[in-house]
């Protein structure tokens, strides 16, 4: 059995090349290795098919359960390699250690379907709840299904998108892949396999084994077990799998899974490591033993032992052959010194192969070379390292962290490019309709009973449910509210455009009105009059900004083209029309001031990149200004890489620059031979100028003290401005949600991010050790943030006798710059575990490595910074946690509580602007806006004061009169049979509530369309009732152009009631009744109000409102 020294050893090894048949298994000591291995062998090798068998990312006896995805990769690989013919398989130690599933249970569960079978619906639901399959109302990861009437949706362990599944009867009738985030189907498949969702047997005879296994191990003591109990009662728990023997009569290792043929290489030093890691294991057991609460399996019952596990190997060692012996080489020194080195290796006479990770890292070294030493790095790219080893240098891009010479003949080295740079390689972030901000802020899927919400015409209330109310014999749904003195409003299901989620004071202080109007009707008046005061405020600035004239930036599409194919990923359709919305107003010449709010990591970068790219591609200069140094670094190595292969020139200007090179590269701004600057304040102050500044970026606005942003907001009158921010302030929000300055939301998350679980804990050192632990095990790193450089001191003390073998480092503000560059540099590069921290690496640190971050006092901190810190982790496809260390109760405020709150509540991906939404909540929109508007806004809600003063804006700029009324007033429509979507159809209350508000909220018939098409997509073909829904939606957008306020229909006539300011044609309408004066009748009720009823008999209701549609239509 050959044994390998590193990775980089046998990821070299000719035997990869030279093995056209037969199988390799390579086992590493650490997960960590594996997961670069596989990187590796993937980079260099690309035509050998790669599988890899990840670990569980969990400490063993873990209260967490490994993410799904690990688990379906890890099924995946088992079920494939049993029957490979050729390939290799990659894994570690840590995931092989323990016992597994035997082959009979992926066999067993296994089912492969094609379109034409027949395999009732609910046989198939049952069998994939017997294979570990999770049934939820909507699929959004793998191991989950859910079914809606004759559609069943499922998402396959190992594949990269989930299927549906649509019946006919008893027969499949298509099988097509969705999209999770759309839940809009797209390529039909012929097939689709199969196999467990999860490593424990949760089928019925799986749970009888366990509760067999369960009673022979703690006999009558086995009822009270908590996993025991939970299991019976049909729910799952967290770490279920450290109980996994329980699921079966025998368990099965690793080995068992692979061919008979298989060629086993493992790490030096694998003994050692199995002792020590089963020792580990021992001692984990131990401590959780001592903590209580349910009692853990013994070791030995879930891990095989020392002897045991050595039987599988084949019993002789040996070594990998000599012609891939690998000698590392030793880079070290200044960066000057590395050049050098380099540049010795170059002039020699061995062959040099230099990897590096990117065109921009390659084009930086070349830079480098050129202007330090007067070399060039030699251009010849080549695909495959192995080609011809009589060829002189050449470069690749791949993934390659180290430099190593070859120890054979001809002489050659395989160079890493970082090495002699300094830098780090990036993450390999691999990608998968627009968000409405003010649906963000009216959204009633997160309302709950007792939520605070805004009817247009009876004012705040509190929502009670949903109700089915039948009345003369038809049944409709009605959203039940309850006001003051315990009044109850019904409103029907139809009218829920009316309604709209409040956010004005804090939810427990929402001023809840009378049914009587009149409280209401002030409030209103109040309101309209402070409106019509801050819209002519608003439209002088929209003067200022109409009168303010720029230049056009004229884009070059083609070359723009060529430069957003440097991008890695597939933009996700946030991304894609926040790019056009850029380019659109870019090709103004009114300036533009546009804000794009994305979570970090969710490609708010790629945006200002482009945008750059424009603007200093047709000769204008860019601005870049970020609030950090460490941002600036950030910015200025990712903006170097994209534009490497452009003639672009890109400078960097912060206190990491000396004084001497600040003042060369602001003579070279103030000359205009730089198009793009980089830097943070210091590119505002006074003595900057530019030739011809054509577009400043602001990272984080919110970040910036009082005098910059003054200097910032005499910017805006002249220069486009694109601000970036994660999560916006109220202030920034409430300005773009009133039309001052535009807004683009990114909410696509990369589909294989995964959200951060955050958890809630007080200073626990048995937990942090937990959470360190777990980290430390996969081979990442750790984030500890303490906001107080005075006692920082005394909690590094703290940390180093908590782990007295992990290297532990502080970073703060008060370091010398080049004492904090680095640190972040050697943490980058993971020359120590945990970096002690204040919120300096709130913006400009990517890591990663980095998956677990710890937050001291997180009470202490405000919304939009706790979310910018949880983004440290969770920037790979790894799970991250966050750990947010809190006081009791007693010690933090109320409002921190509440913050705190909402926090863990929005713990999904793309959550940063919902943030700044749910601040307005805590604090009151009006608090936050620090202006007069405050009382108006807490009286009659901030979604209802940003409507009534759009629309105040619009008509004073068209110098028409205000009427809030003909748009305010509730327009009732009855057709004469019921409107509604029926439980059967969507039974969760919540999705029947967000579907009736999306309907609510469509413009014209066309959206109206769209979601019919996506309803019949996602639940299936529409319900008579749910077809009356949409018929009614589409009558109501015509009524309200017409000014028509009330539409009652039956079988033998329809009437219509006008509004006091009607749209209809007077005279088209009387020369209609004189027409047919038997089919028309005009009258006038006791309220004044003008009706016309048509004598029409149509029994089919379908048909009626055709007709009611064609002939409002005709007056339209």
């Amino acid at each position: 059995m050959p044994i390998f020294n590193h990775i980089d050893e046998i990821a070299l090894s000719e035997t990869l090349s030279e093995k056209k048949q037969g199988i390799t298994t390579i086992i590493t000591k650490t997960a960590a290795k594996a997961g670069q291995l596989k990187q590796l062998i993937r980079s260099v090798w690309p035509q050998v098919e790669c599988f890899y068998f990840p670990d569980w990312e969990t400490l063993p006896y873990d209260r967490y359960s490994p993410s799904p995805n690990l688990v379906g990769e890890r099924l995946n690989t088992l079920y494939r390699i049993r029957h490979l013919k050729s390939g290799v398989i990659v894994t570690s130690i840590d995931a092989i250690l323990s016992r597994l599933c035997p082959p009979a249970y992926l066999d067993g569960h296994a089912l492969l379907i094609h379109i034409g079978d027949e395999l009732p619906l609910d046989d198939l639901a049952a069998r994939l709840n017997q294979a570990g399959f999770a049934h939820v109302n909507q699929v959004s990861e793998r191991g989950q299904f859910s079914r809606r009437g004759a559609l069943l949706d499922v998402f396959p362990v190992g594949s990269k998108f989930p299927i549906r599944l649509d019946y006919f009867d008893d027969e499949i009738e298509s099988i097509r892949i969705f999209d999770v985030k759309t839940q809009l189907t797209a390529a039909q498949i012929d097939s689709v396999e199969l196999i467990p969702g999860r490593e424990v047997d949760l089928s019925d005879s799986g749970r009888v084994c366990f509760r067999q296994s369960m009673r022979q191990l703690w006999g009558d003591k086995a009822e009270n077990h908590a996993v025991y109990q939970r299991l019976s009662e049909n729910a799952l728990v967290g770490g279920l799998e450290y109980y996994l023997p329980l699921f079966f009569d025998e368990t099965v290792s690793f080995f068992d899974y692979l061919p008979t043929d298989t060629d086993i290489h493992i790490e030096r030093g694998y003994r050692t490591y199995i002792k020590e890691h089963l020792q580990s294991i021992h001692n984990r057991y131990a401590r959780v033993l001592g903590m209580g609460g349910s009692e853990p399996l013994p070791p030995e019952a879930i891990y095989f032992t020392y002897h045991e596990w050595l039987s599988f190997l084949p019993i002789t060692d040996g070594d990998i052959s000599p012609n891939t012996k690998l000698r590392r080489l030793q880079i070290e020194g200044n960066p000057a010194e590395r050049l050098q080195q380099l540049e010795k290796l170059l002039s020699g006479k061995a062959s040099l192969y230099i990897f590096c990770h990117s065109e921009g890292q390659k084009a930086l070294l070349n830079d480098k070379l050129s202007i330090d030493l007067h070399s060039d790095l030699p251009a010849l790219a080549f695909n495959d390292w192995q080609a011809d080893k009589q060829a002189g240098n050449a470069w690749g891009i791949g993934y390659f962290p180290r430099s190593y010479q070859l120890q054979s003949t001809p002489k050659r080295y395989l160079l890493s490019a970082g090495e002699f740079l300094s830098q780090v390689s990036t993450d390999e972030r691999q990608s998968d309709e627009s968000i409405d901000p003010m649906a963000v802020i009216d959204d009633l899927a997160q309302i709950e009973v007792g939520t605070p919400v805004v009817h247009n015409e009876h004012g705040v209330g509190r929502y009670q449910g949903l109700e089915l109310i039948d009345i003369d014999g038809e049944s409709n749904e009605y959203i039940t509210i309850l006001y003051a003195d315990d009044g109850k409003l019904f409103i029907p299901v139809t009218s829920l455009d009316m309604l709209t989620r409040y956010t004005g004071a804090a939810p427990e202080n929402a001023p809840l009105h009378r049914l009587d109007g009149k409280q209401w009707e002030k409030a209103k008046a109040k309101a309209k009059a402070k409106i019509h005061d801050t819209a002519a405020e608003l439209l002088e600035i929209y003067a200022k900004r109409a009168k303010a004239s720029g230049d056009a930036i004229d884009i070059n599409q083609a070359e723009l083209a060529v430069f957003a194919e440097g991008f890695p990923f597939k933009p996700t359709p946030d991304q894609l029309q926040t790019f056009n919305r850029v380019y659109q107003d870019l090709q103004k010449t009114q300036p533009m001031d546009r804000i794009v709010c994305g979570d970090v990591g969710f490609g708010k970068t790629e945006v200002a990149l482009r945008a750059a790219f424009a603007v200093a591609n047709a000769g204008k200069q860019v601005a870049v200004l970020v609030p950090t140094t460490l941002l600036a670094e950030q910015h200025l190595k990712n903006f170097a890489d994209r534009f490497s292969a452009f003639p672009i020139n890109i400078a960097g200007l912060s206190r990491f620059r000396t004084a001497k090179e600040q003042q060369a590269i602001l003579q070279q701004v103030q000359a205009g031979t730089v198009d793009i600057v980089i830097g943070t304040h210091r590119l505002i102050q006074k003595d900057i100028k530019f030739a011809h500044l054509g577009l400043v970026i602001i990272d984080e606005e919110h970040k910036f003290g009082v005098k910059q942003k003054e200097n910032l907001k005499k910017m805006r009158s002249d220069v486009n401005i694109l601000t970036l921010t994660a999560t916006p302030i109220p202030r920034t929000l409430s300005m773009s949600l009133s039309g001052l300055r535009d807004l683009s939301i990114i909410a696509s998350p990369p589909p294989k991010r995964t959200p951060v679980e955050t958890i809630f804990i007080d200073f626990d050192e048995d937990i942090i050790s937990e959470g360190v632990a777990r980290e430390m095990a996969r081979g990442g790193q750790v984030y500890f943030l303490h906001n107080d450089v005075a006692t920082m001191g005394n909690v590094e003390n703290r940390l180093k006798k908590i782990f007295p073998k992990l290297a532990i480092r502080h970073a703060h503000g008060q370091m010398r710059e080049k004492a904090l560059e680095q640190i972040m540099l050697d943490f980058h590069q993971q020359h120590f575990d945990i970096l002690l921290t204040t919120t300096i690496v709130e913006s400009g640190i990517d890591n990663p490595n980095a998956n677990t971050i710890f937050i001291n006092r997180a009470d202490k901190f405000g919304l939009a910074q706790l979310h910018q810190l949880r983004g440290r982790v969770g920037r790979s496809s790894h799970q991250a946690y966050a750990y947010l260390i809190t006081p009791g109760e007693t010690v933090m405020s109320k409002d921190a509580q509440k913050r705190l709150s909402a926090f863990g509540a929005l713990k999904g991906l793309g959550v940063g602007f919902m943030l700044a939404s749910q601040d307005m909540e805590i604090r009151g929109a009006g608090e936050l806006l620090g202006d007069n508007q405050s009382g108006q806004i807490t009286e009659i809600g901030f979604s209802l004061f940003n409507e009534m003063l759009e629309e105040t804006v619009e008509a004073m700029k068209n110098n028409r009169e205000v009427d809030f009324d003909s748009k305010h007033n509730e327009i009732d429509i009855d057709i004469g049979v019921p409107a509604l979507i029926p439980e059967t159809y969507i039974y969760d209350v919540h999705s029947r509530l967000v579907i009736y508000k999306r309907i609510a909220g469509c413009r014209n018939e066309s959206e109206l369309d769209r979601l019919q098409m996506e309803m019949i997509d996602r639940f299936g073909s529409l319900p008579s009732t749910v077809k009356v829904l949409f018929i009614v939606f589409e009558i109501k957008l015509l009524a309200r152009k017409l000014g028509i306020n009330k539409i009652v229909a039956d079988e033998d006539n329809i009437t219509l009631t006008l509004g006091k300011k009607h749209y209809i044609d007077s005279e088209k309408l009387i020369a209609l009744i004189q027409k047919e004066p038997m089919k028309y009748k005009p009258t006038r009720d006791s309220k004044g109000q003008d009706k016309l009823t048509i004598f029409a008999k149509i029994a089919d209701w379908q048909k009626r409102g055709v007709f009611i549609k064609a002939w409002l239509n005709d007056f339209e």
